[in-house]
């Protein structure tokens, strides 16, 4: 039953993914070690210049730079990697930290 609602999920993601904008972001960071591995399963890992600290697969993504926790979103540490995309949970922490990144959407939209 799990592998049928990872499918699912991936699957909405692959195809929310293109709508977000005409082309493929070029830079995405990404907070949520979960939702690195579906970026990775979907052949985005290229475009990855940043994850959260609970990120440790696919192996990857350890010369990845670490730019906060999920839970304890770091802004200016994401904005500094210049994001085309950033993508999180949507229960990510501090509210504050997501309402910051949203109004940094000139430079980044988040997924969350």
């Amino acid at each position: 039953m799990l592998r049928v609602i990872s499918a699912l999920f991936i699957s909405c993601l692959a195809f929310s993914l293109p709508a977000l904008s005409a082309s493929a972001p070029s830079r995405i960071v990404v907070a949520g070690g979960s939702l690195t591995e579906i970026v990775y399963a979907l052949g985005s890992g290229s475009a990855v210049v940043g994850v959260d600290q609970t990120t440790t697969y696919p192996p990857e993504t350890q010369t990845v730079a670490k730019v906060s926790h999920w839970q304890q979103l770091n802004v200016d540490g994401m904005l500094s990697l210049q994001p085309s995309l950033v993508m999180t949970w949507q229960d990510a922490q501090p509210q504050a930290a997501l309402d910051q990144l949203r109004q940094a959407g000139a430079q980044s939209r988040v997924v969350a």
